[in-house]
């Protein structure tokens, strides 16, 4: 079993959603049914997206939701769905995309 001191640390464009699992969250996952990953391609991706068709430049822990949105299309088909999108993070000096 590999240790959380022993995880090697990444720089992540999603880095505020890096966190330990504690007391709280941890019972929460363990009872999801599946969870969604995205890569941090696919974040990007979705952050230009949102910048190309709404001109609103989004934090990528926000572009999150919407990457595993587009990446699981057909489970959402037909559903209502609604997504917050939070723009407080951004550097724009450092966007990943130009």
């Amino acid at each position: 079993m590999v240790k959380l001191n022993q995880i090697p640390k990444q720089t992540l464009i999603a880095d505020v959603l890096k966190t330990q699992l504690g007391d709280i969250n941890f019972p929460i996952m363990m009872v999801l049914k599946r969870i969604i990953r995205v890569t941090e391609d696919e974040i990007i991706d979705v952050m230009q997206l949102i910048w190309e068709r709404m001109k609103i430049v989004c934090e990528p822990s926000c572009a999150v939701t919407l990457s595993a949105l587009i990446k699981e299309i057909d489970q959402f088909k037909n559903k209502n769905i609604g997504l917050i999108i939070s723009r407080g993070n951004v550097d724009l000096a450092n966007l990943p995309f130009k």
